[in-house]
């Protein structure tokens, strides 16, 4: 079975699969970061698309979107320590 990434986003998928130019260059050293990872594990990695905020079946992935959601805005809005 391949390691599956759930995202809700469609750009992260088409981003590591080269389909879609990456503009931002903080987001470009991201995905490279990431496909490097992928290659020197030698991963395969299915990607799943997942409607932010609705859970599937018994797998809740509406749960674990808030809180990478929540993480995500308390980074982007917490003061910048010097």
């Amino acid at each position: 079975m391949l390691p599956t990434l759930v995202h809700d986003y469609n750009g992260l998928a088409e981003w590591m699969s080269g389909r879609w130019r990456i503009k931002d260059p903080v987001v470009r050293d991201i995905i490279a970061a990431c496909r490097l990872r992928e290659m020197e594990r030698e991963l395969s990695i299915a990607f799943h698309h997942q409607r932010g905020h609705q859970a599937v079946s018994y797998i809740e992935f509406a749960r674990y979107n808030a809180q990478a959601d929540a993480l995500a805005t308390q980074v982007t809005t917490s003061p910048t320590e010097k």
